[in-house]
């Protein structure tokens, strides 16, 4: 448990003044830094935790909330972060959690497909950041195939056959799939991705705002976004039907998924191991 001491300390040097905790609560959810609810005389604060080495990742995240508030979606404010110790710290505004009512969906829907509006020339086109705790290149690249194939599948492909979690003949599957990706899926402009868009990472304010965090974000195909909702379980249908009318959706989205879903799914083979593989495999098994 991080002390009371150290959490004063970091949350008094992002201030830049003297702070006085009065609550120190645990938060729960993620598997990759401690988080806390701060109570204190000065108001609430969310607040994350991690070893000083892993800085980088907090500098990202601050990045990525801030390129997200080009959108109109509710973004958690950063306050700022910094070191004690052997400590990288955090501090974020703190937001309550709502109800996920039938409007919080119809608002998500139409705040996702406001975002989606966002372009670049370019794909990638962000500065390097992290999905998980894998570091992901951002390289800005004119052709969205080139950069799927080489700057998100290939790199986690290779990894884990580095990481002797497949075996090269095993990362064979993809060839056929890279080889029909143009057929496969249709061209589409670079838009702003928040990367990571899966159940745990959105949810409602108090009053029925939806609110997003933990992104991954770079410009991309708007799918790929909408293709990780649907990874752990899926959003209600009302965000789908709301986001297609404001978007005119491609026919066949719904299709091409599980193609935009192998780079997380990769992801999570190198994270977590192997057993995420057998859905890889179940993806490409009509490409071999």
């Amino acid at each position: 448990m991080m002390s009371s001491e150290n959490i004063t300390a970091a949350l008094s040097r992002i201030r830049g003044k003297a702070v006085v905790l009065s609550e120190v609560l645990p938060v729960s959810g993620g598997d990759i830094h401690q988080a806390f609810h701060l109570k204190t005389r000065a108001g609430d604060f969310f607040l994350k935790v991690n070893q000083a080495g892993r800085l980088a990742m907090f500098e990202s995240e601050k990045a990525g909330l801030e390129a997200l508030r080009k959108g109109s979606l509710k973004v958690p404010e950063v306050y700022g972060l910094t070191t004690e110790g052997e400590h990288a710290f955090l501090l974020m505004e703190f937001v309550e959690r709502g109800e996920e009512t039938p409007e919080f969906w119809q608002r998500l829907g139409h705040g996702m497909a406001r975002l989606h509006q966002l372009s670049s020339p370019c794909f990638g086109a962000f500065e390097d950041n992290f999905i998980g705790t894998l570091p992901q290149k951002n390289t800005s690249v004119r052709d969205g195939y080139e950069f799927f194939i080489l700057h998100r599948l290939m790199p986690q492909v290779k990894l884990a056959v580095d990481q002797s979690v497949i075996s090269t003949a095993e990362s064979k599957v993809f060839d056929t799939f890279i080889k029909q990706i143009r057929q496969l899926i249709p061209d589409q402009p670079a838009v702003l991705l928040h990367g990571d868009l899966w159940s745990g990472n959105k949810m409602p304010a108090l009053d029925n705002q939806p609110v997003i965090f933990d992104p991954a974000v770079y410009y991309g195909w708007a799918e790929q976004d909408l293709a990780m909702t649907r990874l752990f379980g899926g959003f209600s249908p009302r965000f789908y039907q709301v986001y297609q009318e404001e978007m005119g959706m491609p026919a066949g989205w719904e299709q091409r998924m599980d193609y935009y879903n192998l780079y997380p799914l990769m992801v999570h083979v190198n994270l977590f191991g192997r057993s995420y593989w057998n859905q890889v495999s179940s993806v490409l098994r009509n490409f071999r």
